[in-house]
């Protein structure tokens, strides 16, 4: 992905250095040109008021180094070009091409005499002669159409010239010129009018327009050209060829001129190479005694066409030729039924101005056929009936005597059917009956960018970008109307089978190996699809629709042939691969810090490998080299310095290793663990410092947006309960998990029968210990309820407990591992049940987290669920980091994940509280608005934990008494509002 993003960013800046101004020395010109042709300016930016003319797109003008090299420009027909307005940019033209723009003589002088000026292309420009002397002959195209040129030039002085064309399309442009002998070595296309057959050496393309005194005697000529694309149009109407030209290896030959007839059949077996023919006689019809005169077709033709000949039966001859694609029998006097055309492949067949007469089969829906002004009774099939109001195929049906359709009075009904539309990443298929085989016929909800693509009347298919696969996969279906007709069909849409394109591989660790099969349709559900590589299980990691990652817990695979086997609800794909180790390829990469630090690599790098380089890539222009690299054949360790340049953080970047001379690339996201506090800071109520956020007298929580509340709680074998009248959190063991490295789950145990185990209440404290047992594994919990402040230190963390909250106490032991290296993950279920007032709706909606979760808040009605996860347990009594998620959020509820690491015996310390939100406005909470106001999403607040409860510094002291005054009067008013209930019922109480 960092390859492609850096090639497409490499290409943008390409073609922005590409757009810039022509010289100071031409843009007067250049301008002046834009002026008199009325260009679209707006194609072309502006900088500092400046257009800039060079653009890589070559709209109008072509440069190099901001000097104009080309030009094209389509003028109106009467500005003129003069020498004048561009005397300035001939010293660095290369190229023109100009249509209907008058050129004055000395101007039209003037390119022929430049050097530099090799291309000139000049459509009805009003050129009138070739200057006569100080011609520059270095031309590689002189092409002047529809010109009334009144002299020519020998075009064997040109000595690099690959383009010779003086033609016209009207016949007021005819003069008579003659070319006798035509010799250029490097000469590719030739296209002349000209009043002979010119002797001509070997020429890829030839294109002859006999002139007003065309001398056929020289037509013998031709049969010794050397040429794969023969045309002879006889514009002026007067000629007539004696035979078809006998060219050996000609593949295109076009004759829109008369021939004369043969006295025998003519034989096309010397054609050996003739890809397409074509004959259009004028009033000679091309036949041999009313039969079609040819014989031994080149099998390998693809298209054909003969107009204006006479025959009475259609020549089966064709329909014998397989490769044949585009055929034309275009009034010749066929007689008969229509040819069955089924087993054919043509694209275009056209029958038109025949004799045809009977009906039309369904074979002919499915290629553009026109079969107008013929003798076609009975009806009109409903493959093309539905469409016929469409003007294209309305000509291409005219002058028949249909039984079901007369224009304007008479239609055939129509029916259409779609049995179904196959959705794949980037093509939507639709199947069915009677669909158009024009793509202009279909409109869809929602709208593609593109037409259709057309396969035949039984299915089309759009193709589209990404972004609109997943739309048409959320709506499941997909509107298709047709014009014509007039009929719209909403279709389900059907999710295509997967398909796998190639699979690749990259060592696991020191553990195995990773497969990636790429392909398309994978969908992104884990648990809907199941990989194979038998004889091993891939545990799949990874999967969205065109990329499928699984690991294979085994380092020894031998080194042959595989199978990759994919199950999808049903679909089995399979797709066979070689495995073959190779090196250096990098699974794992864990960052450095910015303050500088080590660069854990993990991969395979070969057996024994030494000299080790490692670099990062943060721009095309700045290489930072990790020093001291240390390594072994799974894992390379090296020292990166401090980040100076901060704006390199912000970006992901490559790292480059290399191991004896051959490099490999993986992704590098930098490590930032400078911030101390939230994103949003400690809030009015605290200060945010280098440990973190230091609250004030009286407020708590991540943010320092909190006030301590006393409510009830309740705990049982469910779980713990805090809350009162208004409603209550919840807070519960679901499961405990096991893992592979890379977070796929191979076991779960549900956590569903606590035995109790008994409450102990000595000093003071309240502890209700529950147990859960499955085998050997033993899960036990400690709730203990705070009853008075209290400070401890878990795992070298020091914390400070309330009275009204929960210190949780979880301990793990004896797990029976499927792998040595998996992981263990504790799942808590949070959940907030609330009958009565709810949040306005003005806090933070959603779930904030990178993935490593420390503090949690739930808010409803005024109260905050406040949760704090340390980051580090205690494993096998060794304090150890981990990190914590969140797995799932809705309305009401989080799913959380506490990562283990591998232990026989793990211990989880976080604690709970029921808090107050400082901003509520209780003046809100009004039965009659209840359900008018939105429940706010559970937020998980996502800081470093910082250990604040025990600092004794002065600094401290200041900071927590600095705003004490200015909320004193609004804590008294919530304490003395708890000692009333204090008086009233009890704190808490435990239920077993």
């Amino acid at each position: 992905m960092i390859i492609h993003i850096s090639l497409i960013l490499t290409f943008w800046l390409i073609l922005v250095r590409a757009q810039i101004s022509v010289d100071p020395s031409q843009y007067a010109q250049v301008l002046q040109l834009s002026q008199m042709y009325n260009l679209n300016m707006s194609l072309y930016p502006i900088e500092n008021g400046t257009y800039l003319f060079c653009t890589p797109y070559y709209i109008n003008f072509g440069c190099n180094g901001g000097f104009l090299t080309s030009i094209y420009i389509k003028g109106d027909g009467i500005t003129p070009l003069t020498i004048s307005n561009i005397n300035t940019l001939m010293p660095t033209l290369t190229s023109i091409s100009f249509t209907s723009i008058p050129i004055p003589t000395e101007t039209f002088a003037s390119f022929m005499q430049s050097s530099i000026l090799t291309s000139i292309d000049l459509d009805t420009c009003n050129v009138t002669t070739f200057p006569t002397e100080n011609i520059s002959y270095q031309k590689s195209t002189v092409s002047l159409s529809n010109n009334p040129i009144s002299n020519i030039v020998d075009v064997s002085l040109f000595p690099i010239i690959l383009v010779w064309k003086i033609i016209a399309n009207e016949t007021s442009y005819f003069r008579n010129f003659s070319y006798p002998i035509i010799e250029n070595e490097n000469l590719n296309t030739i296209e002349i009018i000209s009043n002979n057959f010119p002797e001509i050496s070997e020429v890829d393309t030839i294109k002859i327009i006999p002139g007003p005194n065309f001398d056929m005697s020289t037509s013998p000529n031709i049969n010794s050209y050397t040429t794969t694309k023969l045309n002879i149009t006889d514009i002026l109407g007067q000629y007539t060829l004696p035979s078809i030209p006998l060219i050996y290896g000609v593949v295109h030959l076009t004759l829109n001129i008369n021939v004369q007839p043969p006295t025998s059949f003519f034989n096309f077996s010397n054609y050996y190479q003739l890809f397409s023919f074509s004959l259009k006689s004028r009033d000679l019809p091309y036949a041999y005694d009313q039969q079609f005169p040819f014989v031994n077709i080149p099998p390998e033709i693809r298209d054909f066409s003969l107009e204006n000949s006479y025959f009475r039966e259609f020549p089966s001859i064709l329909l014998n030729n397989t490769y044949l694609q585009f055929l034309t029998l275009k009034n010749c006097g066929i007689e008969g039924p229509l040819p069955n055309i089924s087993k054919n492949n043509f694209f275009l067949i056209d029958l038109s101005y025949n004799k045809f007469s009977g009906s039309v089969d369904t074979s002919y829906c499915n290629i553009d056929a026109n079969l107008s002004y013929n003798n076609l009774t009975g009806p009109l099939p409903e493959c093309i009936g539905c469409y016929i109001k469409n003007p294209i195929l309305k000509i291409r049906y005219e002058g028949n005597n249909f039984s079901n359709y007369k224009e304007g009075i008479l239609y055939p009904n129509c029916s259409i059917t779609i049995s179904k539309a196959i959705l794949s990443i980037t093509t939507l298929t639709v199947f069915g009956i009677n669909l158009p085989l024009y793509p202009e016929e279909i409109s869809t909800s929602p709208p593609f960018n593109s037409l259709p693509r057309v396969t035949d009347i039984n299915s089309f298919s759009f193709i589209f970008k990404l972004d609109t696969y997943y739309t048409l996969k959320s709506l499941k279906f997909i509107s298709i109307h047709f014009y014509s007709p007039n009929i719209t069909i909403k279709a389900p849409i059907t999710l295509a089978p997967p398909i796998i394109k190639n699979v690749m591989y990259s060592p696991l660790l020191n553990l195995g190996y990773t497969f990636k099969a790429i392909g398309f349709n994978f969908g992104s559900q884990i648990t809907n699809i199941k990989v194979d590589i038998p004889p091993y299980k891939c545990f799949i990691t990874e999967i969205d629709d065109n990329v499928l990652s699984c690991s294979l817990y085994n380092k020894s695979i031998p080194e042959q042939q595989y199978t990759f086997t994919l199950n999808l609800t049903g679909y089995v794909v399979s797709y066979k691969f070689n495995f073959v180790r190779s090196y250096p390829t990098i699974s794992t990469v864990i960052p450095a810090p910015l303050t500088g630090g080590n660069i854990t690599i993990f991969g395979y790098f070969g057996e024994n490998p030494t000299n080790f380089l490692v670099n990062l890539l943060t721009s095309p222009s700045d290489n930072v080299t990790c020093t001291g690299v240390i390594g072994n054949s799974t894992t390379v360790m090296c020292n990166l310095g401090p980040v100076t340049n901060t704006i390199s953080v912000f970006f992901t970047v490559v790292l480059k290793i290399e191991v004896n001379g051959d490099s490999g690339i993986s992704v590098y996201k930098f490590l930032d663990n400078t911030i101390p506090c939230s994103i949003d800071g400690c809030g009015n109520h605290g200060a945010c410092t280098t440990v973190g956020c230091v609250c004030y007298q009286g407020f708590r929580g991540a943010k320092c947006d909190l006030i301590a509340d006393n409510p009830n709680i309740v705990v049982n074998s469910t779980g713990a309960h805090f809350g009162d009248d208004d409603g209550s959190f919840t807070l519960s063991i679901v499961s405990v998990r096991e893992l592979t490295p890379f977070g796929v789950l191979v076991s779960e145990i549900p956590i569903d029968k606590w035995i109790p185990k008994g409450i102990n209440t000595s000093n003071g404290e309240v502890h209700s210990i529950f147990e859960f047992k499955k085998n050997n594994f033993t899960i036990t919990t400690d709730f203990e309820e705070i009853k008075s402040e209290k400070n401890i230190t878990f795992a070298g963390i020091e914390m400070n407990l309330q009275p009204g909250s929960i210190k949780l106490s979880i301990t793990l032991s004896s797990w029976e591992y499927i792998s040595s290296v998996n992981y263990l993950q504790v799942v808590l279920n949070s959940t907030a049940d609330f009958n009565q007032c709810d949040e306005d709706g003005s806090g933070d909606n959603g779930i904030e987290t990178d993935g490593n979760l420390n503090f949690l808040q739930i808010k409803k009605g005024g109260k905050v669920f406040y949760g704090q996860f340390l980051d580090k347990v205690l494993s096998d009594q060794r304090a150890t980091i981990v990190s914590n998620q969140v797995l799932s959020e809705d309305d009401n509820s989080i799913l959380i994940g506490l990562n283990l690491p591998h232990c026989n015996e793990c211990v989880i310390d976080p604690n709970f509280s029921v808090l107050l939100d400082s901003e509520f406005n209780n003046d809100d909470c009004k039965s009659s608005s209840l359900k008018e106001k939105p429940w706010i999403l559970p937020v998980a607040v996502v800081i470093p934990i910082v250990s604040v409860a025990i600092i004794g510094s002065a600094a401290y002291v200041l900071i927590k008494n600095k705003r004490l005054g200015f909320y004193q009067k609004k804590l008294d008013r919530i304490k003395n509002s708890q000692s009333m209930e204090k008086e009233n019922s009890s704190n808490a109480s435990v239920l077993l």
